[in-house]
């Protein structure tokens, strides 16, 4: 009887286990997702800004700049809350 109740722990301790792992994973890929998300973003941004910049010149493009930036905070703002 003990070692049938033993088996049986260590198989419930070996799915906890396991699904802890998954869910590990899960939580890591989403990160990862939206670490990449958010540098492609801000990437684009930036280009864009330069573009910008070297057309219209520095001060009308001044508020897409700030705008840009205010969704960066946004977006991390909102990670750190996930």
């Amino acid at each position: 009887m003990k070692l049938a109740t033993s088996i049986l722990l260590a198989g419930f301790m070996f799915g906890a286990a396991s699904y802890s792992f998954a869910d590990d994973i899960k939580e890591t890929t989403k990160e990862i997702k939206q670490d990449t998300t958010k540098t492609v973003k801000k990437g684009k941004n930036r280009v864009e800004e330069s573009a910008c910049e070297m057309v219209n010149g520095k001060m009308e493009c001044a508020g897409k700049k700030l705008k840009n930036r205010a969704s960066e905070a946004g977006d991390e703002v909102k990670d750190m809350a996930n």
